[in-house]
């Protein structure tokens, strides 16, 4: 029996003034309500905040679908063709002999790429309206999302700041 085909959009938004990321990911296709999920990281980077994003958004995911990915991050895109030279490595940088600082999410991420075998798409964030089509419109509203869940933690985080300052 064939596997039925769903698609995932899945984007982070970061703020390196707070270290705070806001993930997200979009499920189209099958009966996924088409609803954006997000969720609040701490003291991550942008990668980092992307792979955890994939990662959530692929793990949510039963085995009985066949998964389109699209993501915005290279660093994600490329993986899987980096995959031979970071395991030969040991997930550990040739330049300063210490473990890559992703390294346990690269390994975490192929893992679950060898269970779910996605189709991975690179989509170029941030086209101009008249060179979207319908899966750079299904980008975009998970792109919206995070970025507006992550201006409200970050006004939420300035207020709470602005409090505990006071005498």
């Amino acid at each position: 029996m064939s596997k039925v085909k769903i698609q995932v959009y899945a984007d982070a938004s970061y703020s390196p003034s707070y270290k705070k990321a806001v993930a997200g990911y979009l499920i189209i296709g099958a009966d996924f309500d088409s609803v954006v999920e997000t969720k609040v990281l701490d003291e991550v980077t942008n990668i980092r905040a992307e792979l955890v994003g994939v990662l959530w958004a692929l793990e949510s995911i039963s085995s009985e679908y066949a998964i389109h990915l699209y993501t915005d991050c290279k660093a994600v895109y490329d993986l899987p063709g980096r995959r031979r030279k970071l395991e030969a490595g040991g997930f550990v940088s040739l330049r300063t002999g210490r473990p890559l600082a992703n390294g346990e999410l690269y390994r975490r991420f192929l893992q679950v790429y060898d269970e779910r075998q996605p189709e991975i798409s690179w989509v170029a964030g941030h086209k101009p309206s008249h060179e979207r089509n319908d899966e750079d419109a299904h980008f975009r509203l998970v792109d919206k999302t995070v970025r507006k869940v992550l201006r409200q933690q970050i006004k939420r985080s300035a207020g709470e700041s602005i409090k505990a300052s006071k005498p």
